[in-house]
């Protein structure tokens, strides 16, 4: 089964969008985190990249009419679309979607790069650069971190749980034995060579939320 197939099928199932904390105050603090790297954008053309329900989108203070947001779970985009009837939606899979001669002001994700492996980061990355202008930003934003994989694991990168190698060893045997729950993990520097060859330079910033991820902000490289 491939990586798009697994998470098509895990996608389609999903009822809820699997948050940590489901709260207006996460959701308030999510889109402000989101906001301070993106600075105003009221009127900005917005194309979002894993959507889900819509939970978050009240406090970014996007123009409705000017947002569109794709997801793969039905059930999540009848829900958004229920809250906001204004917005332009489709049912995709991120990392392949590209909307023919449509140029944005902005492209973001928020804790969807962890889903696509390698092949589709650079599937996503290339078809978002092909639209975007001169002045447009592409933000990948809560990116599992690499180097703080074991931190994650042991409990050391939680605000809340504190390191312990039993928990690290139980972890690692999980995933040995089914997977790694989180997705990918990815370094700044996998944003740096894959921006690289589709004209884009990257900046990169920590993460408020979960300390053991980071943020990379893309630009078009000026000429």
């Amino acid at each position: 089964m491939t990586e798009v197939e697994k998470w098509r099928r895990y996608w389609a199932l999903q009822k809820n969008a699997l948050e940590r904390y489901d709260s207006e105050e996460f959701h308030r603090l999510c889109a402000r985190e989101i906001m301070v790297m993106l600075g105003d954008q009221t009127e900005a053309s917005v194309l979002e990249i894993g959507c889900s329900n819509g939970s978050v989108f009240p406090y970014y203070g996007f123009n409705s009419a000017r947002y569109t947001g794709v997801d793969f779970s039905p059930h999540l985009l009848e829900i958004f679309e229920a809250r906001h009837p204004d917005v332009t939606t489709h049912r995709a899979e991120g990392s392949a979607f590209v909307q023919p001669g449509g140029k944005f002001d902005v492209i973001f994700s928020q804790s969807v790069i962890q889903y696509f492996d390698r092949k589709m980061l650079e599937d996503h990355i290339s078809r978002a650069s092909s639209m975007m202008h001169s002045q447009s930003v592409l933000l990948c934003a809560s990116i599992p971190w690499k180097a703080c994989r074991g931190l994650y694991r042991s409990g050391a990168a939680s605000w809340d749980i504190g390191p312990s190698f039993v928990r690290r060893l139980k972890a690692e045997v999980s995933v040995l034995l089914r997977g790694d729950s989180i997705g990918h993990w990815y370094e700044p520097r996998d944003f740096v060579s894959i921006g690289a060859r589709h004209g884009l330079s990257a900046q990169f910033y920590g993460c408020m939320t979960y300390p053991y991820r980071f943020h990379a902000l893309l630009r078009k490289v000026r000429e």
